[in-house]
């Protein structure tokens, strides 16, 4: 079985190598990408938190959107196809403060998320118009800090995902190409949140929903060299 799959990709590296130079590009690219969702588990936990802090002047308010920066290459070996290696990093960030009554000392909590992702995928090519989908590797990882407590990872989790797009391209000024693209991202797994929940409001109930797939759909604004 192995030496099938080696097999098929010397072949498939062969066909790559053999693509007249004509056609074949390598393209860096940059993004930016905002997605919006509801994690109403997440939701649930901040709610829970702020109802059992009632003093607080700045509550931990619900998010739906996340955004963030994206690296990556893609190979067009032929005119209407080509592969993409991308890096995405979103990021999200609540802080709650107030002074609690109990020790008259000011309080605060910052609950942070990141939402990191690397994925390879295929883009196909009609005019200005492309679509294409990829198969992503996510990394969470949800942080806590604040009154009482250092900076803490409180939970970290790993799954697989499908990312689908289209894109518009249009080619801006020299070999500079810009593409918006809609997108969606359709995690194969959900998150537990056990973890976020005993940190946030240990010893409170827990919400009926411990578990979030953080499915987004969203926008991209992508910047490519050359054509």
């Amino acid at each position: 079985m192995h030496q099938q799959l080696l097999t098929r990709l010397l072949i498939g590296g062969l066909l790559l190598l053999s693509t007249p130079r004509g056609v074949a590009q390598v393209n860096i690219r940059v993004g930016y990408n905002l997605g919006l969702l509801r994690p109403e588990g997440h939701h649930e936990i901040y709610r829970n938190f702020n109802a059992d802090r009632p003093w607080l002047s700045k509550q931990l308010q619900e998010f739906r959107t996340l955004n963030g920066l994206q690296l990556g290459l893609r190979y067009r070996f032929l005119p209407a196809l080509a592969l993409e290696g991308t890096w995405y990093n979103q990021y999200h960030r609540q802080a709650a403060e107030g002074t609690n009554p109990a020790t008259n000392s000011s309080f605060s909590r910052i609950s942070s998320f990141r939402y990191s992702s690397i994925g390879l995928g295929v883009e196909n090519f009609l005019g200005p118009i492309s679509w294409g989908a990829s198969i992503n590797y996510d990394h969470l990882r949800f942080r806590s800090d604040g009154t009482g407590q250092d900076r803490l990872l409180v939970q970290e989790n790993f799954g697989w995902s499908s990312h689908f797009f289209i894109s518009y391209n249009l080619q801006t000024r020299g070999t500079l190409r810009l593409s918006l693209r809609p997108y969606l991202h359709r995690p194969w797994y959900r998150v537990p949140l056990v973890a976020l929940q005993e940190n946030l409001n240990p010893g409170s109930p827990a919400p009926t929903e411990l578990e979030e797939d953080y499915t987004a759909f969203g926008l991209m604004l992508v910047f490519y060299n050359g054509r």
